[in-house]
């Protein structure tokens, strides 16, 4: 038989390696007995006795599990080898019985059958020349000789580990691809999770961008007979403006609008600390995107990824900048992929990604009527007195603000009515709706001041939930608001986002 076209089992393998392990091990620790006995050291605590018990157990083990029936009797001859020895040790070489009578172990085979005399008395003549032989050749012979009768056993093994990791490494293999396809999935939004106000409709302002976006992503999916010929839709979209002024919004809105899978990542999902990893991602990804086509690849803060290469910047920082241009490179209407990047620093950007991104496309800061139309929208149904022309002059006042600001001063205003109701320590009754229970009631409670004839001393703790009426919005709390919440950007940095503009 070719030892090496055969594959022993895993369970096999085991047994046989510590078969061999307990057999050497018992060997040298024989020898180093007999020679502690001549040089009357003291003795070892573990006996060889003892390993050969375990080596002739373990070979049972294999006998057990195998199903080849020559290496059934080259393991037979090898638990013959250990048993004999063990009865070398124990005086009994020339005895068919134990000290209390009980069949020794050399009369039954591996499946507990009677053995032949003439099969004992064979393999005992066997284990005793195979064991002369090893006491005949010297010390370093000896250890030669203490493997000679598991060579071939030995090259079993080595195949079998050589199989073993092989599988092991496919294994592994498949199970990191199965973990990183459930990262990338984890960067799919679901579509259900999206707010409802991130919808095309309800989006304030920002029209040229939106048109822009629908041509990207909504168009081709719903139409896509309008694109054919040489028109095609582009595939690499970059947003850049101030901050706060609704790109990753808008990310959400082509996430809930658009029938393409989307992805969204960071800078924070693909960076890692192991080498090549990154890149790696970033393949993966594109990889990914491309088999779930048509999908949406959106990058928030692609400047953190992508920022303009240099002398001092590290060789990852490199790597992933080239991976990503190559993969930006392959980016097309056959493999139904659309990139879109969203940025502060678009001058941050390194020249040679900045001009893989097709379409650029400016996110200003709102105007002044899509301001009205945002202090309309973040007040909603909030109780206030306001009249059309203080909306206006509020609108006019907030120049220079973008969205994010607006947002913040409006809930600074909103905010006002409650704190009136934590600082005041008067109240008085009036008539109304409970905002509670929607019910009238005649014994509603508002903040006042303590001059008020009607004034009750009292503090807002002390005050039934349902008999609380909050004061109504009022001017003078936008007036507050206005002082206190000032524009993050500063004029030149406007001017600085519309001179890149100008030039890209």
């Amino acid at each position: 038989m070719n030892v090496q076209e055969y594959h022993p089992n895993s369970l096999t393998q085991r047994y046989l390696r510590e078969a061999l392990f307990f057999g050497e091990k018992a060997l040298t620790l024989e020898r180093n007995v007999d020679l502690s006995v001549q040089q009357q050291q003291p003795s070892f605590s573990s006996s060889p006795e003892e390993y050969y018990l375990k080596a002739s157990n373990a070979i049972r083990c294999a006998l057990s599990f195998e199903e080849n029936e020559s290496l059934k009797t080259l393991y037979e001859m090898l638990n013959a080898t250990y048993e004999c020895k063990i009865a070398q040790l124990r005086g009994m070489v020339n005895h068919d019985l134990t000290e209390d009578g009980t069949t020794s172990p050399l009369e039954h085979d591996s499946t507990g059958r009677k053995k032949t005399m003439e099969q004992q008395h064979c393999k005992k003549r066997n284990c005793t020349e195979t064991f002369q032989e090893l006491e005949n050749n010297g010390d370093d012979e000896e250890m030669d000789g203490s493997s000679s009768y598991s060579m071939d056993v030995s090259r079993i093994v080595s195949e079998e580990d050589k199989s073993t990791r092989d599988m092991q490494r496919r294994a592994k293999k498949r199970k990191d691809i199965e973990s990183e396809n459930s990262e990338i999935e984890s960067f799919i939004i679901n579509k259900e999770n999206c707010r409802e106000e991130h919808e095309w409709e309800k989006v304030v302002g920002l029209e040229h961008v939106l048109q822009c976006l629908r041509e990207a992503t909504i168009l081709p999916q719903r139409f896509p007979q309008l694109f054919s010929g040489e028109r095609r839709p582009w595939r690499a979209v970059l947003l850049y403006g101030p901050p706060g002024t609704g790109k990753t919004m808008l990310a959400s809105t082509m996430a809930k609008e658009s029938l393409a899978t989307f992805f969204s990542v960071s800078s924070a999902d693909i960076l890692s600390k192991w080498v090549g990893q990154s890149e790696r991602k970033i393949k993966q990804l594109f990889e990914y995107a491309s088999k779930r086509k048509p999908s949406v690849i959106f990058i928030d803060e692609v400047d953190s990824l992508c920022s303009v290469r240099n002398d001092n910047e590290s060789e990852t920082s490199r790597r992933i900048k080239t991976e990503f241009l190559v993969q930006m490179q392959g980016v097309s209407s056959k493999n139904g992929v659309t990139v879109v990047g969203a940025t502060n620093l678009p001058w941050e950007i390194d020249i040679a990604i900045r001009r893989r991104f097709e379409k650029r496309i400016y996110v200003p800061l709102p105007d002044v009527k899509s301001r009205k139309e945002i202090i309309v929208k973040h007040i909603g149904n909030t109780p206030n007195n306001l009249t059309e022309d203080q909306i206006n002059m509020i609108a006019s006042r907030t120049e220079g603000y973008s969205g994010s600001d607006i947002s913040v001063l409006i809930r600074q205003a909103l905010l006002e009515p409650i704190r009136k109701c934590q600082q005041a320590t008067h109240f008085r009754k009036v008539k109304g709706f409970s905002p509670v229970t929607s019910q009238y009631c005649e014994d509603l409670l508002e903040p006042t001041h303590e001059q008020d004839d009607q004034a009750l001393q009292i503090s807002l703790y002390d005050i039934d939930s349902e008999k609380l009426l909050p004061p109504l919005v009022t001017m003078q709390d936008f007036e507050f608001s206005l002082n206190t919440i000032k524009p993050t950007l500063t004029p030149q940095d406007v001017e600085k986002y519309e001179h890149f503009s100008i030039m890209f």
